[in-house]
């Protein structure tokens, strides 16, 4: 019976080649005591949703009037139309 290598699914990296311990400590101490940026304020005021109207009656510009009413009523709507009708282009 033939014997199987396992492999391993991580890459290995040697001591000299790792590079600089990162500290992220001291990161992220540096970008909160700065703060955000102006940009960032004005682009996280800009991505936020509108007030929002609170829940009561609808408005005035909600409720259908009665001439609009009226209008939907007597408005004329069209026949649908049958594809198969239209021969005439090819």
């Amino acid at each position: 019976m033939a014997t199987r290598q396992s492999s391993s699914g991580t890459a290995r990296t040697g001591a000299k080649s790792a590079g600089k311990p990162v500290d992220s400590s001291t990161s992220r101490a540096r970008a909160a005591a700065s703060g955000p940026s102006p940009e960032d304020l004005d682009l996280r005021d800009r991505l936020k949703a509108g007030p929002r109207r609170p829940a009561g009656p609808p408005l005035a510009g909600d409720i259908m009037t009665r001439a609009a009413m009226d209008a939907l009523r007597d408005e004329v709507v069209p026949k649908p139309t049958d594809p198969k009708e239209n021969k005439g282009r090819k």
